[in-house]
């Protein structure tokens, strides 16, 4: 059987009692923080959130890149180890600016946006995902393929 003995205590004893054993070579830098300030409510190992406390984060954005990607679908490789930021959230910023200083509905700030983009020669491609729908309804499964081939191979055999 295993202990529960590491059950017992708070996090902050725990801690305690591992750099007094000298089982933790360095001291956590949050170690201090919480014994100045700590919790009102001390943390309990088991404790539940309420039901209907925690929600669905949403942002203002979300909305706005949903509508975005809808028109334009994913029409650029995001590399996440760059630092400059995505067409998407190039174009998201710009209509949350035209929002905010404008006065414009999100429609409005979107077409607003669009034209903007369009001017300055960066290309929103919306004829690339219409085109890879009508390649991928032409081609066939490799079953498909096989049962076309006997078909024609049979066909060719029953003619002479």
């Amino acid at each position: 059987m295993t202990s529960r003995l590491w059950k017992k205590g708070s996090l902050v004893s725990r801690v305690r009692n591992l750099l007094k054993a000298d089982v933790l070579k360095e001291r956590p830098l949050w170690l201090d923080v919480v014994e100045a300030f700590p919790p009102i409510v001390p943390p309990q190992l088991n404790q539940r959130a309420k039901k209907g406390t925690s929600s669905l984060l949403e942002y203002p954005e979300d909305r706005l890149i949903e509508s975005f990607y809808e028109k334009y679908s994913a029409s650029e490789i995001v590399d996440l180890s760059d630092s400059k930021p995505s067409l998407c959230t190039q174009f998201v910023s710009r209509q949350l600016q035209l929002m905010a200083s404008g006065g414009l509905l999100e429609d409005e700030a979107f077409r607003a946006t669009v034209d903007e983009f369009r001017q300055t020669g960066l290309k929103l491609r919306t004829e690339q995902r219409k085109h890879v729908v009508e390649q991928k309804t032409e081609t066939k499964s490799p079953l498909q393929n096989i049962l076309t081939y006997f078909k024609d191979r049979d066909s060719i055999q029953e003619r002479p």
